[in-house]
């Protein structure tokens, strides 16, 4: 099922339904960048960024995958330096300021992202599937 993130009360309900990923981990981080081509000075111009982020997590004994797909993103940092592993989540933390989405994947800060619009897909694992596996029509598009 997917859902669109738009206000105060949607983030409310994203952070309750997930239970800010807790225990969870980040399997894949995807940058997407847009171009359009402006006839006024004949040159490709950014038209927008956008990350998809997929997360394993259980919450309430069933396992799902979650595809966190943030538009319109100004900022993003991640950081991964001497083996470090910022994919093991303890809990999002999430605030809404000015119409823009700040989300922090992790404690240190090492990978967040701030943005406009954010859409979450998520589906239940099957039976038996491991942690790390995605399960068919999850993740990068070919």
């Amino acid at each position: 099922m997917g859902y669109s993130i738009k206000t105060a009360d949607d983030l409310r309900w994203f952070l309750t339904h997930t239970q800010g990923f807790s225990g969870g981990h980040v399997l894949e981080v995807h940058l997407s960048k847009r171009w359009v081509f402006d006839e006024e000075s004949m040159r490709q111009v950014p038209a927008g960024s956008a990350v998809s982020v997929v997360v394993w997590y259980e919450t309430h004994g069933v396992p799902r995958l979650a595809t966190l797909t943030m538009q319109g993103v100004s900022d993003l940092s991640l950081l991964e330096q001497d083996g470090a592993d910022w994919s093991a989540l303890s809990t999002v933390q999430v605030e809404l300021c000015d119409g823009r989405f700040r989300f922090w994947f992790d404690p240190q800060g090492v990978f967040y992202v701030v943005c406009e619009d954010v859409w979450i897909e998520e589906h239940a694992c099957a039976p038996g599937e491991q942690r790390g596996t995605l399960p068919r029509g999850m993740g990068r598009k070919r």
